[in-house]
């Protein structure tokens, strides 16, 4: 159970793409570790090849998932980070739908 009370004080490490840049490779590693996929691949293999701790990690993955949703965070368009899919797309600003390689 230690590390179910530790995880939820570990930062977010796939933030650490939007120091670098703001375009398309950020908004792809945010959006590949916040989906449910690969949680969800851990978690059967966890199942399979009997591993509790690696069920646990899965387990933690998807909350840290859900709570983001919960609370209004979701996978990240290229150009800003504060606009995602949970919005609707007519409020978002040109700006957040700007693609190009200067964006990458």
């Amino acid at each position: 159970m230690g590390i179910l009370r530790a995880a939820p004080s570990r930062p977010d490490l796939s933030l650490l793409a939007y120091l670098r840049s703001r375009g398309r490779a950020a908004a792809a590693i945010y959006n590949s570790v916040h989906n449910y996929v690969l949680p969800l691949a851990l978690g059967f293999a966890a199942w399979q090849w009997n591993s509790p701790l690696s069920g646990k990690l899965a387990l933690i993955w998807l909350a840290h998932i859900s709570m983001d949703r919960a609370l209004g965070f979701g996978l990240k368009f290229p150009g800003d980070f504060k606009f995602t899919h949970l919005q609707s797309c007519t409020s978002l600003p040109a700006a957040a739908l700007k693609t190009g390689p200067e964006y990458s």
